[in-house]
């Protein structure tokens, strides 16, 4: 499916991002990974019907509901007692 301009873009970004922060949980106390099939899903979609602001939107909304997801799971994680 072809992206409109800048959409991959973004989408990288997102997933660099959201990626980063899952990594950084320890991993006895990582949650399931970010589920990508949905938003490929939209942003095929919203590039499909030439609506970037919803491409954008959709991305935006999903690394920032992963980011929050891990960033509470890491805050939740038992300090290791070996530090």
């Amino acid at each position: 499916m072809a992206r409109l301009p800048g959409i991959s873009t973004e989408l990288a970004h997102a997933v660099r991002a959201v990626n980063a922060a899952y990594l950084r949980i320890p991993e006895p106390y990582r949650p399931e990974v970010a589920a990508w099939t949905p938003l490929e899903c939209e942003v095929d979609a919203a590039c499909a019907a030439g609506n970037r602001d919803r491409a954008l939107r959709a991305i935006e909304e999903w690394r920032e509901h992963y980011l929050s997801k891990f960033s509470h799971a890491l805050l939740n994680a038992p300090l290791d007692e070996a530090a």
